[in-house]
């Protein structure tokens, strides 16, 4: 499956997702921002043509895909985990989030942290 990531700036919560589901196998992903900062990637047409299932942490995450990519979010509405920006980056609590609303959502085991490394 492969496996867009939105978050706002690119900097925590989607890199974090987009390493752990690239360490997973039969998973592939990218991660983009809404508002990218420190020349992080800002989410484009063909990053969402690109993937099955797009990924957001927030209720602004997927009002932006809706203002700025109404065909896409008209065709896949993209799947909101409701991880809050209070994070930082591959810490054990924000990878403990993130595999358990995966698991729930998707019924895929994220590989371990060690994994990436």
């Amino acid at each position: 499956m492969k496996v867009l990531c939105i978050c706002t700036a690119n900097l925590q919560r989607s890199v974090t997702l987009e390493a752990l589901l690239n360490a997973t196998p039969g998973q592939e992903a990218r991660s983009a921002g809404t508002h990218p900062s420190q020349g992080r990637h800002r989410i484009t047409e063909n990053d969402l043509t690109w993937a099955d299932v797009v990924v957001v942490f927030e209720p602004d995450h997927v009002r932006h895909l809706r203002h700025h990519f109404y065909a896409f979010w008209k065709r896949a509405k993209p799947i909101n985990l409701d991880v809050p920006d209070e994070y930082t980056a591959f810490t054990p609590e924000l990878i403990e989030i993130l595999g358990e609303r995966i698991q729930r959502r998707f019924a895929i085991t994220l590989s371990p942290m060690e994994a990436i490394r």
